[in-house]
């Protein structure tokens, strides 16, 4: 657990490595300011879904931020290569539809967070720490 004390450590105490995948560039880099912020890494990053296995793999993050509508796939798919791949590697889905029914398929599907676009630096921090301390951890998978 990334918890000491009483509060959240992570975004404060512990070096991060992410994989940001996104079709706009702009929040990409974005994504990467913010977490460059608090001293974190962008080890990867992606435009479509294509590599993003691949990326995990090779470069072993702490934890993916996943747009769901990308050009060439849809990051829900990807949500579901992660799952069955890598079960235990947190996966932050991001998106401007954050209806009560976009979150709770992304949740139903394995995503540890949801983070609705536009977002804040805090906002976007609050759903990586509760990813990383599993308090959002979808339900083991039979």
């Amino acid at each position: 657990r990334l918890r000491t004390g009483s509060g959240p450590c992570f975004n404060r105490c512990r070096h991060m490595r992410a994989i940001v995948v996104d079709d706009n560039a702009v929040v990409r880099e974005l994504v990467r300011t913010i977490l460059r912020s608090r001293n974190h890494e962008v080890v990867g990053e992606a435009a479509g879904g294509s590599t993003v296995l691949r990326l995990c793999t090779e470069l072993r993050p702490d934890i993916v931020l996943l747009d769901i509508n990308l050009n060439e796939t849809n990051g829900l798919d990807v949500l579901v290569e992660l799952r069955a791949k890598l079960p235990n590697l947190p996966v932050v889905m991001l998106s401007g539809d954050g209806t009560p029914a976009t979150v709770a398929k992304t949740r139903a599907m394995g995503a540890h967070g949801f983070v609705l676009k536009p977002f804040n630096p805090e906002g976007l921090f609050k759903a990586i720490d509760r990813a990383m301390a599993g308090e959002n951890a979808p339900p083991a998978q039979s």
